[in-house]
C-alpha cells in the first residue's frame, strides 16, 4: 500500500502545473511553461514561453528573440512595449495603452491595436492573420510589413 501511494505521488507530482508568474525585472534564456504577468518593468529575452504574456496597468515590457507559444495581450493603460525579433504563435492585442514599437516579428495570428494614445511604430513584421488598427489617437507609422490577412482602418498603408 505504501509503495502504491508513493508511486502515485511521484507520478502526480511530476506533472508541471500551469500557473502565472509575475515579471518585474528580467528573465533570460530559459523555457517557461506558465503565463507571464507583467506588472511594472519587464525584459524577456531568448525565451521559449508555453503560455500567454499579459500586461497589467502601468506595465513596460521589452521582448527580444523569444518564441511565444501563446497570445500577448494588454489589460489597459500599459506604458511601453518594445518587441523585436520574436516568433509569436498566437494573437497580439494591445488596447488603451501608450507607446508601441514592433519590428522584425513573426505573428501567426492577428495583430490588433485599438484606442492607444502614444506613438505606434510597426516595421518589418510578418503577420499571418489580420492587421487591425482603430481609434488610436497619436502618431502611427509603419512600413515593410507583410500581412497575409486583411489590413484595416488606420493600418491600411502599413
Amino acid at each position: 500500500m505504501k509503495k502504491m501511494m508513493l508511486l502515485s505521488c511521484i507520478f502526480l507530482c511530476s506533472f508541471n502545473t500551469f500557473a502565472a508568474i509575475d515579471c518585474d525585472g528580467q528573465i533570460k534564456n530559459q523555457s517557461i511553461r506558465e503565463d507571464i504577468k507583467v506588472k511594472k518593468n519587464c525584459q524577456l529575452e531568448g525565451l521559449i514561453i508555453h503560455g500567454n504574456i499579459i500586461l497589467q496597468s502601468g506595465a513596460t515590457i521589452e521582448l527580444r528573440d523569444n518564441h511565444i507559444k501563446g497570445n500577448i495581450e494588454s489589460n489597459k493603460n500599459f506604458s511601453k512595449i518594445i518587441a523585436d525579433h520574436n516568433n509569436i504563435s498566437g494573437d497580439v492585442n494591445f488596447s488603451e495603452g501608450q507607446n508601441i514599437q514592433l519590428q522584425n516579428n513573426q505573428i501567426s495570428g492577428d495583430l490588433k491595436l485599438k484606442k492607444n494614445s502614444g506613438h505606434i511604430s510597426l516595421k518589418d513584421n510578418e503577420i499571418a492573420g489580420n492587421l487591425i488598427c482603430s481609434e488610436n489617437s497619436f502618431n502611427m507609422n509603419g512600413n515593410n510589413n507583410q500581412v497575409k490577412g486583411n489590413k484595416s482602418e488606420q493600418c491600411r498603408t502599413f
